[in-house]
């Protein structure tokens, strides 16, 4: 393996903007349209981007591919059932709560042929760029292979993934969160606000519901046949009610209480 900590170069100047991509966040098409400009960058045939908790087992936050759909969503069900724990990265774990790092992993480094099979070889990859992060007990990884007759990542990719680590794994994180909160039914971020705000009146619950699904101030206004300034008005009251001031905060509020919620049924 080849490990590295990441130091973000000043001097890159082949670092994409991505800033058109933050009104995207929790779209299904999301990761895609990320895939589409790291592909760019470093040649990536596979993206795949996970996370684990100390109460939560490794997930997928999204995987996408060039070529036949869903392999890398299939490869990386098929990493975290069977092989993770066998992943050689994970010795360098202790040492990320400092520093973010970068470890490029091939075949020659996996010591299970099964793990080898059916990670590198089945979905014809030769090569993965890690990217690990651990911040608030949460570890993130995102995973960047390269294809069977591909050259393996270059320095000057290197380089440019470093320079763009910080803003990927922002995106990432609030993707998932995003996704998280659209995955709730109404009833469900009802529930959710009504224990954070048990006096909240019906119309405000209603605005919060819309824009924690990321209607705009119009789409709720429309589908609850009040005007966008009344809309705004509940969205003011609500605010003051939850101590927030922005959609973010009303996000992470409802991420945080319902997972919460959700570890106190599984206890």
């Amino acid at each position: 393996m080849d490990v590295q900590v990441i130091r973000r170069p000043h001097h890159v100047s082949h670092v994409p903007d991505l800033g058109h991509l933050i009104s995207e966040l929790g779209d299904v098409d999301f990761p895609d349209r990320l895939f589409s400009e790291v592909r760019k960058l470093c040649g990536c045939a596979h993206f795949v981007a996970l996370a684990s908790d100390q109460h939560e087992p490794i997930k997928v936050i999204f995987a996408t591919n060039e070529g036949p759909a869903r392999l890398a969503h299939a490869t990386a069900e098929k990493y975290i059932a069977d092989h993770w724990r066998y992943d050689p990265v994970n010795a360098l774990l202790p040492k990320l709560q400092s520093a973010d790092v970068s470890v490029r992993t091939t075949p020659r480094d996996i010591g299970s042929g099964q793990y080898r099979r059916d990670c590198y070889s089945q979905p014809k990859l030769s090569e993965r760029l890690s990217l690990l992060r651990r911040r608030n007990g949460i570890t993130s990884r995102l995973h960047l292979y390269r294809a069977d007759g591909t050259a393996s990542f270059s320095e000057r990719e290197l380089d440019a993934v470093a320079g763009l680590s910080e803003v990927l794994f922002a995106l990432v994180a609030k993707h998932s969160e995003i996704a998280r909160v659209h995955t709730n039914t109404p009833a469900d971020l009802r529930q959710c606000l009504l224990m954070m705000a048990p006096e909240m009146p019906r119309r405000e619950l209603d605005v919060c519901i819309g824009i924690a699904h990321g209607q705009t101030s119009e789409a709720i206004a429309l589908s609850l046949g009040i005007s966008a300034n009344t809309v705004l008005t509940y969205r003011k009251r609500a605010y003051t009610r939850l101590r927030i001031t922005s959609a973010n905060e009303l996000l992470a509020r409802i991420y945080a209480d319902g997972s919460a919620k959700t570890r106190a049924r599984m206890l």
